[in-house]
């Protein structure tokens, strides 16, 4: 009896033993698996840039020299996204071209010099939807992006209830004639700003639009990469609620006295995306093409640093300030650089020298080990980007 009751204390506690044991194994296994990174939580954007007749026109850079410009373009733009993680984001350059003349007509509206014009960027984002439809780009990670000279307003243009359809006043003028005479008026319209009742916002794109319809406008002088900024908040916003990162996007405060019919609109956007992520999650299934590898890519990993070292002949300095070169240790005028400024000195015959403060370009090493300067900023560099 005694040697019964041993057996089954015995077979007690080993139960105990191995259930311990089961229940410690299924713990780490659980700690491990949420330990482990997702399989790959990286999302991937590919632009293609178009560029304006301004854009062009203002632009030292032609042919396969413009092209890389705007393959670097690119880059820099990315290395803006570099130090995300959850998720990570990769901008990729999906090659160029330049904006026929009847796209120009509907998207900038102008065909004047660049003095005193500005895009109607609210009509420029609704005319781009033809050409993302044409491209295929509906439903896709890849979005057309326009890069013009001009500033770039919110205004979009109004429609009058009391506008009257001329009548031809003989038979010898055609409808055609009166109609072709209406576009070019509508052109000057769009371009030109209603005593600048908007001011530029360097860029405009719709939020959250990546995975639907979408295009993004923004401006850039075509010499030293001055739009990179204004490019990467357009990215950020078509991203909408997947975009983690903290470059700043459209502020919608509660109340707000300078609000456009597009600011309204967008920020109806954004706050219904908010009101979607709190009851149903981030919505990734509306953001499921973020995640479709981009096969097609044109990059050829230069960046702004690497563009100014092949092409010599022009030189950062002398991009952002004419007549400017980088200043010597020697010059009196020049501005104290550090790793990602750059000091640039103007001679002048007569009055002392004048030197101004630039960022040194996008992707300049600086620092130990693999950082890169962007934006001013010596930051690590992820070779993934």
């Amino acid at each position: 009896m005694n040697a019964l009751k041993l057996r089954d204390l015995l077979l007690l506690l080993l139960s105990a033993s191995v259930s311990a044991e089961v229940q410690n194994c299924v713990t780490q296994t659980k700690n491990s698996t949420s330990d482990q990174p997702a399989a790959d939580d990286t999302i991937y954007v590919g632009l293609h840039v178009a560029t304006d007749s301004t854009f062009r026109a203002c632009s030292p850079f032609k042919d396969e020299a413009l092209r890389e410009y705007l393959s670097a373009f690119v880059k820099a733009v990315s290395l803006r996204f570099q130090a995300l993680e959850s998720p990570a984001v990769k901008v990729m350059f999906l090659g160029s071209s330049e904006l026929t003349r009847e796209q120009e007509l509907k998207i900038i509206g102008n065909e004047k010099s660049v003095s005193s014009m500005e895009v109607k960027g609210g009509d420029a984002i609704k005319h781009m939807m033809d050409i993302t439809t044409d491209v295929e780009y509906v439903g896709t990670n890849k979005l057309f992006y326009i890069l013009t000279a001009l500033n770039v307003t919110e205004e979009i243009t109004e429609n009058k209830p009391n506008d009257k359809v001329p009548i031809p006043s003989d038979s010898s003028e055609d409808y055609s004639t009166i109609e072709s005479s209406e576009e070019r008026s509508a052109v000057v319209a769009r371009s030109m700003s209603n005593k600048n009742k908007y001011g530029n916002v360097f860029g405009l794109s719709q939020f959250g639009t990546i995975c639907s319809i979408s295009g993004a406008i923004s401006q850039d002088n075509g010499r030293d990469f001055s739009g990179v900024t204004a490019a990467a908040v357009q990215v950020a916003t078509v991203l909408g609620p997947r975009y983690k990162g903290s470059i700043t996007r459209r502020y919608c405060p509660d109340y707000d006295d300078v609000e456009t019919p597009f600011h309204m609109d967008e920020c109806s956007r954004i706050k219904l995306s908010l009101t979607q992520k709190a009851g149903n999650g981030d919505g990734d299934d509306d953001y499921a093409c973020l995640y479709e590898k981009i096969e097609d890519s044109q990059s050829n990993g230069e960046t702004p640093s690497t563009f100014f070292e092949k092409h010599r002949g022009w030189t950062p300095c002398g991009m952002a300030f004419i007549g400017s070169t980088e200043c010597t240790e020697k010059s009196d005028a020049a501005v104290p650089a550090s790793a990602c400024q750059m000091s640039c000195c103007i001679a002048q015959s007569i009055l002392p020298s004048m030197a101004y403060q630039i960022p040194a370009p996008d992707g300049t090493k600086c620092g130990e080990g693999s950082k890169v300067c962007v934006d001013g900023d010596c930051v690590a560099f992820s070779a993934q980007t």
